[in-house]
This record gives C-alpha cells, structure tokens and sequence, in this order.
C-alpha cells in the first residue's frame, strides 16, 4: 500500500491517468510503490501497521530495558527470554505483569543477561498529511523525470486532454524540488533518536 494513490497525484497534475496514458496509471502506482518504499527507508519506520515482528536481542550487560530495532513499538504480544543456550534455546515466556512498554522501550521487572525474544507489532496507525504529501510530489517529480519527458519526446507532455506542462506552470516544477526537501525534513523527524 502506497502512501498516495494515483487519484492523488492526478488531482495534483490537474489531470488523469489510464492505461492510455504515458505514463499509465499502473506505472503511476508502481512509482507510488517505490517512492512509499523509499520514505520508510529513509525514515527507518513504516507508515503502515506491522504485525508479528520477531525479534532476539542479546544483552551485552544484564539489563532490564530492551529497545527494538523497529518502531514506533505499538504493542508487544510475547516476551520470552532464553532459559538455555545460544545453541540449543529454552524460550521461558515473561508474564504480561512482568514487563512494561515505555515509548520504544520495554522494561522488565529483573534483568536479563541472556537473549531475550520479543513478538511485537510496530508502525503508525495512518499515514499523516505530510508524509501522503511528500509521496504525492515525489511521484510527480518521477513522472516528470521519466524517459519519455527528459527525452523530449515531447514538446508538452500531455495525459488525455490536458498537458502537464502547461497545468503544473514553469514555476511550480522549479519549487517541486524545495518543497520536497521541505517536507523531507518535517518527515525525517519520525526517525527514532535512539537508533
């Protein structure tokens, strides 16, 4: 699932997309795709929900507070440490009543100085305004970037009956590449300071 949709990106072109169109509106949400994918790499974080993420992380000091590698930590479903060794696991489950969830940390009752395993879900609830806008104009920026416009295949590009070009103006496309940048900044700040 994409942070945009092609709906989105039309509206924002002033246009359509179809698959009459170059590009189409399935290369349209193919670049939606990557760009999502993009975001979560730069970000580290997803704009989505994921469950049932496994994780084992060996303390290097017995500690009674683990951070997962992905976050924002919506919930733990099992906590369980390693009662044998490394080799041959003896998974204890922590009770519920054990163990609490602080932001991205979970912190025990007792320390561990073996691996502890964590079952968790993690990512945000919605995709926020910013996040659904910097998607929104770094797939216009690829459609205007693609081959059949760099190229100058075209003298406008047009998608049905109206030209991208004339709708998105000279002026806009030089600020699609600030405005961008801008909102990397505001998004970038979903980054975990702990990582």
């Amino acid at each position: 699932m994409g942070y945009t949709t092609v709906t989105d990106v039309a509206n924002y072109m002033r246009t359509t997309f179809d698959t009459t169109t170059t590009p189409t509106d399935v290369e349209v949400q193919n670049y939606i795709d990557d760009i999502s994918n993009e975001i979560d790499e730069m970000t580290g974080t997803t704009f989505t929900i994921v469950t049932g993420e496994v994780e084992v992380i060996t303390p290097r000091v017995s500690t009674n507070k683990f951070i997962t590698k992905k976050y924002p930590l919506l919930n733990v479903t099992k906590l369980e440490y390693n009662d044998g060794t490394e080799f041959e696991p003896n998974w204890i489950e922590i009770p519920d009543t054990d163990f609490r969830v602080d932001g991205d940390i979970i912190i025990t009752k007792k320390n561990y100085d073996k691996q502890v395993r964590i079952t968790y879900d993690y990512g945000h609830l919605s995709v926020s305004s910013s996040v659904k806008m910097l998607a929104t104009l770094m797939t216009v920026k690829r459609i205007l970037g693609s081959a059949d416009i760099s190229d100058n295949e075209f003298e406008s590009v047009s998608i049905g009956p109206i030209s991208v070009a004339s709708n998105l103006g000279m002026q806009r496309i030089v600020t699609l590449d600030s405005e961008i940048e801008r909102l990397k900044k505001i998004v970038g700040r979903y980054k975990s300071i702990l990582k």
